[in-house]
């Protein structure tokens, strides 16, 4: 627009514009107090002499104005470095002409009554211009040039330190809209590393405008008695208001604009600052310069009306940062969510011409240079209505952050934050970082970074106590992601989309709003990996709802739909509640994988809920899942509607969930699946306590590949009721196997549920169930079956510690080829203490095939009552492992026996034999002894009972005073003795005999402890 070699405009060319006729009026007088002189000129007020000081020309008036085409025109020497030029009279100046001075200089305008700028309003001076409204400017020493004192003495003075409010300051509006080579410029400086300064009370600009090339743009609004120092820096001057806590308004309407170029700063300062009716705050770069900052401070910032602010470059140079700060509140709004809608479009189609249709806070590269920051910084923030605070590069430079702070709260409603990379560029994106305590994000609220190029997208970072995601409106417009009500990341391009981080005590997603991170394809790009979603919520995550019409479920979901992964999702959180078709998805539609999506919850998970969508013409039901969909399909509000051509090869990401309570319920579910030719992803639980109820379900499922693996581990149970289930499955088109199901808990209840590994595809192999538990296992009107159509049935292993309980038409099942095309029976083995069943509920234990072999049914137990084996099923509760056409399997029942002396500990010494107690030799005779020293535990009597006295007992072991001895005859000699009697010998004969005495044996005298007797 302008090129800052631009020459300074000389007061002999404004003396040449072809106005000579025009009368001469006394609208400038001087007031005699500075020695200046007004003479009038053609067009022209010739404004001479005044009271010199160094380098500093003092000029002062009593009125002070310049008519529509009239021109004050400040003669000075070349020395002059800045003029000063009060008015002391009563009334405001009123300028639409030219101001000009002979030679370059800085020139400082003071009315306390203030100063208006017509359309006509031109300024033609080589330095900085400063109009104000301040009573005076001070020097060094407390000296002052003062509109209020202007008798005062001017003694040595040099560069002035500040300006100095009275009690009432006046008011100062621009409306200059004054044409400069073909573009609307205003109160212009056109020579670089100047300043452009508007200080008054109230500063409006009603339709009027600021250019500054390579300087400075300064407006400060201040309150009674402010003081407001003047810095000189390297672009003319800066305004400081360290010494000021009093502050005015600063409005801006009726298309006011400020205009910086190359590198210009632009800087406002107020107590509300106003930007409306299409306004616009530029600061923008088309060389290698650095574009220039836009700042506004403020008690409050307005922005509405389609008034926008943007720094944007077009070359090497860097766009400028852009910063709101106000200490109370910052409100932006734009024309309506309409018109955000035609600004996001057209920025996805690669336009980011700055237009007036929308309001915005934006910051653009479309060259090699980066684009700027924007902060914005206040209490409380509220962004709606169509508002976009955007950061955009369209080709090689990169965009630099967007951070949001809001101590009190941001509600951001049908408007949109988003840093974003266009189509065909090179640079890479950058952050969102938000940081509040309340987040509310409603009816089309968007918060995002996305990447349509090669370079990487950025990611987006909330911190918050609470955040609350909610889209009430009754229609959501068909028109894409940029819709919905959404916080998250997303790849469009080559490049890569960023991760989202959410840091809060409780987050709240309703009505079909959205955490979303995704790689979107289109037909012909080859988009990066999807961003990885990470939601740390202390004390509650809640998902729940469908939008108005059953377009969209709430969810926290990462995508994938191309060769690029899909994110993971990781969620830690005290509370999570799914309900009314809330869900938690990752799912990949295109050749990699899918991303992981892991849970932890300290207190409990309770999924919940189905809503009927019109849309979709039937229930949506609550979930967490991971899976690898079908292609073809029409994905309507997810991405502009197309289908995608891109074949479908992807496995899904694995499942992860700890939580203390894990509650499926109301048609609610946990899933991973395929619909693809790739895998379902693995699924681990570990709870204390994990309960389906009301059709609550857990699946892992494919329509191609493996299905999903099923693990849970549940310290206290496992309950299913009402028609829940736990369920791994190949549909009829998968080419691979079921998955298995393995369970682990202290017990395990259904009732009207079940627990199945099924495989209805063309030679697949049936899913395993391995089921173990401390306490009962109970199934009533449930089964626990692993069948399928044409392949091996899966094994079911139940290793129970104590009852297997079968009540009321229950099965435990494996069934293969029940599509009559072959497939063997899978085992059964159950090891439980006792299994029970009722003789004629008809509760089955099976292992049947149709046209293979049945299976085989190991059972180990100490008792089986009210089920019996059978060779073929019947009315009663049967064991049966059978074969139509094939050769039946076996059934093994082990009971075990029980050991007596099972739980029986040994003693630590040995029992003695009671014939080691009493020595051989104890006898009632020959001296022996026999001392009772103890009972042994024993009453003393038979007829009385035993006494507490303590028993001793002799522990000694006396087998070595056992003797085995052998008995001797005592020699006696035999006395003749008369026979007295006969007999027969062998030999027949009759002989006489005398009958002898028989010897007694004889041994050692000793006592009953095994020792000889001592002797007196």
């Amino acid at each position: 627009m302008f090129n800052r070699n631009t020459r300074f405009l000389p007061a002999t060319l404004l003396l040449a514009l072809g106005l000579l006729s025009l009368p001469a009026q006394a609208q400038i007088t001087s007031d005699g107090t500075t020695n200046t002189f007004v003479i009038p000129f053609g067009p022209a007020f010739a404004i001479n002499g005044g009271a010199t000081s160094g380098t500093n020309l003092f000029h002062s008036f009593s009125e002070f104005s310049v008519p529509t085409g009239r021109t004050a025109l400040f003669n000075n020497n070349a020395n002059i470095a800045n003029i000063f030029a009060r008015v002391t009279g009563s009334n405001l100046s009123n300028i639409d002409g030219i101001l000009a001075t002979q030679n370059p200089t800085n020139l400082f305008l003071l009315n306390p009554k203030g100063i208006i700028f017509g359309p006509n309003a031109t300024l033609a001076i080589g330095g900085s211009f400063f109009a104000s409204t301040a009573e005076s400017i001070v020097f060094k020493d407390g000296i002052e040039f003062s509109a209020a004192q202007p008798n005062s003495a001017l003694l040595s003075v040099n560069v002035p330190l500040g300006l100095q409010m009275g009690s009432n300051p006046g008011t100062i509006v621009n409306q200059s809209q004054t044409v400069f080579m073909g573009q609307t410029v205003g109160l212009a400086t056109i020579a670089p590393q100047t300043t452009i300064g508007l200080v008054g009370g109230e500063v409006n600009l009603t339709g009027g405008g600021i250019t500054s090339v390579g300087g400075r743009i300064e407006i400060g609004a201040i309150g009674s008695n402010g003081f407001v120092g003047l810095v000189p820096d390297a672009m003319g001057y800066r305004l400081n208001y360290d010494s000021t806590n009093a502050f005015a308004n600063i409005n801006l309407s009726q298309r006011a604009f400020l205009n910086s170029l190359s590198g210009s700063d632009i800087r406002l300062r107020g107590d509300i600052v106003h930007l409306a009716e299409n306004s616009q705050i530029i600061a923008a770069t088309n060389n290698a310069l650095n574009g220039g900052n836009i700042d506004l401070i403020a008690r409050q910032i307005k922005v509405d009306g389609g008034a926008s602010t943007l720094t944007a470059t077009t070359a090497s140079g860097t766009a400028g940062r852009t910063t709101l700060r106000a200490s109370e509140s910052i409100e932006i709004k734009g024309l309506g969510y309409a018109k955000l809608l035609e600004a996001n479009l057209r920025t996805l189609g690669g336009d980011v011409g700055f237009q007036n249709l929308e309001s915005e806070i934006a910051t653009f590269t479309t060259g090699s240079g980066n684009a700027g920051a924007i902060i914005i910084e206040t209490a409380s923030l509220s962004i709606k209505e169509g508002i976009r605070v955007i950061a955009g590069a369209i080709a090689s430079g990169s965009n630099q952050p967007i951070t949001i702070s809001a101590s009190e709260g941001f509600e951001l409603v049908g408007s949109s934050v988003s840093n974003n990379t266009g189509i065909g560029s090179t640079g890479n994106g950058n952050n969102i970082v938000i940081n509040t305590p309340q987040l509310s994000v409603r009816n089309g609220g968007f918060i995002n970074t996305s990447s349509f190029g090669s370079g990487a997208g950025g990611g987006v970072a909330i911190n918050a106590i609470d955040i609350e995601l909610v889209d009430e409106r009754p229609n959501i417009p068909p028109v894409g992601l940029i819709a919905l009500t959404t916080i998250g990341s997303s790849a469009f391009g080559a490049g890569s989309s960023g991760d989202t981080r959410i840091t809060t005590e409780t987050l709240r997603i309703r009505g079909g709003a959205a955490v979303f991170a995704g790689s979107l394809a289109q037909e012909n790009l080859n988009p990066g990996p999807s961003g990885n979603i990470i939601i740390n919520a202390s004390k509650l995550v809640e998902v729940a709802g469908i939008s108005a019409g059953g377009v969209i479920s709430s969810t926290i979901s990462t995508t994938s739909y191309s060769n690029s992964s899909a994110g993971d999702i990781s969620i830690t959180t005290g509370e999570l509640i799914l309900r009314d078709s809330g869900e938690i998805k990752s799912e990949t539609w295109g050749t990699a994988g899918g991303g992981n999506l892991s849970i932890q919850a300290s207190e409990k998970i309770d999924i919940s809920g189905a809503v009927f969508s019109p849309t979709t013409q039937k229930l949506e039901r609550s979930n967490i899942s991971v899976s690898a969909e079908f292609p073809g399909l029409d994905l309507g509000i997810l991405t502009p509607s197309r289908n995608v051509s891109i074949p479908s090869t992807g496995n899904a990401g694995s499942l992860s969930i700890t939580t203390s309570n894990l509650s499926v319920r109301d048609r609610g579910r946990v899933a991973v699946s395929s619909e693809t030719a790739g895998n379902a992803g693995s699924l681990n639980l570990a709870v204390d306590t994990l309960r389906l109820e009301q059709d609550g379900a857990i699946t892992g499922a494919t329509a191609g590949g493996d299905g999903g693996q099923l693990s849970v581990q549940a310290q206290n149970g496992i309950i299913l009721r009402d028609r829940s289930a736990i369920t791994s499955s190949a549909s009829p088109t998968a080419m691979g196997r079921s998955g298995d199901i393995r369970l682990s808990a202290g017990f395990l209840e259904l009732t009207d549920s079940q627990i199945a590994a099924n495989n209805l595809s063309s030679g697949g192999q049936g899913g395993s169930i391995d089921i173990t538990t401390r306490n009962n296992l109970k199934l009533t009107r449930s089964g626990i079956t692993s069948t399928t159509a044409s392949g091996n049935g899966g094994d079911l292993n139940l290793q129970l510690g104590r009852i297997l309980l079968m009540r009321d038409n229950s099965l435990i099942s494996t069934t293969a080829g029940q599509a009559g095309a072959g497939g063997n029976g899978g085992n059964i083995n159950i090891a439980a203490p006792f299994i029970v069943g009722v003789p004629n509920e008809n509760s089955d234990i099976t292992a049947n095939a149709f046209t293979g072999n049945g299976g085989n049914i190991q059972i180990t137990t100490q008792g089986i009552f009210g089920l019996e084996f059978r060779p073929q099923l019947t009315p009663q509760s049967d064991i049966t492992a059978s074969s139509q056409l094939g050769v039946n399997g076996t059934v093994t029942i082990d009971r075990l026996n029980v050991d007596p002396a099972q739980g029986l500990t040994e003693l630590s010494v040995n029992l003695t034999d009671a014939r080691d107690r009493v020595a051989s030799n104890c006898a009632a005779i020959g001296e022996s002894r026999f001392v009772v020293t103890g009972r042994g535990g024993l009453p003393t009597n038979p007829n009385r009972r035993l006494q507490s006295d303590r028993a001793w007992v002799d522990m000694r072991n006396l087998s070595e005073f056992r003797e085995e001895t052998t008995t001797v005859g005592q020699q006696v000699n035999a006395p003749i003795t008369e026979a007295n009697s006969w007999r027969v010998n062998e030999e027949g004969n009759v002989e006489l005999v005398a009958v002898i005495p028989h010897a007694e044996p004889q041994t050692p005298n000793t006592n009953c402890a095994g020792t000889s007797p001592k002797t007196p």
